[in-house]
């Protein structure tokens, strides 16, 4: 982005409409911003602010046609407000903005394990190295509801699930969880079992006298 804008001042009033349908899709690290072509062809380009509206920067390469634009470099877990508008040759010809809001969640758990034991599952996963989580939520019916996992935090890679039911196979879901975002969850299958006790080893028998 370049061309940098100061709002709109005084008492000139917006040449454009501000965009309509403006849409905010989240990705890994970005968000894709979508708005309706107005088939005006006196814009010029379209401007974007992540400031609050303080500030606009031109969006490159864009024209009348333009309905669309990437933000990249955003951080997951994070709540972000851009303000789109249309402008034309001189800054003081810019429209009215549109604003859309959207939070980008936490990555899904990566690399999650499940160690199954008598009536519990031990699960595992990497550290995500994301200092925004404030802690980590499970399910143990595939997703359908969470629990928070008592004292977890941004460091907690593991944590036991007990009381269930053994020879019962189970889809445990596990997410992140920070101020603004329930993140992407990850599953895997597990079913608990009693421990099969190994068989004695090196059995002997002495033959004594009967009598």
């Amino acid at each position: 982005m370049n061309g940098k804008s100061s709002a709109s001042s005084g008492d000139v009033q917006p040449l454009f409409a501000a965009p309509t349908n403006l849409t905010a899709t989240p990705g890994d690290g970005q968000l894709e911003l979508s708005w309706d072509n107005p088939n005006n062809s006196n814009i010029t380009r379209y401007q974007i602010s992540g400031d609050g509206g303080s500030s606009f920067d031109d969006i490159s390469g864009s024209d009348a046609s333009t309905t669309g634009y990437t933000v990249t470099g955003l951080s997951d877990g994070t709540a972000y407000t851009f303000q789109i508008r249309a402008a034309n040759a001189t800054n003081f010809n810019a429209g009215q903005a549109a604003v859309v809001t959207a939070t980008l969640p936490l990555d899904a758990p990566a690399n999650l394990t499940a160690t199954a034991a008598d009536t519990e599952v031990l699960l595992s996963w990497d550290d995500p190295g994301n200092g925004t989580i404030t802690g980590y939520e499970v399910s143990s019916n595939g997703g359908t509801t969470f629990t928070a996992i008592s004292g977890s935090d941004a460091s907690t890679t593991s944590h036991t699930v007990t009381g269930l039911t053994n020879d019962t196979e189970y889809t445990l879901a596990l997410r992140a969880v920070n101020a603004v975002s329930n993140g992407t969850s990850a599953t895997v299958s597990a079913t608990p079992m009693l421990s099969v006790l190994s068989a004695p080893s090196n059995l002997s028998a002495t033959v004594g006298d009967s009598e």
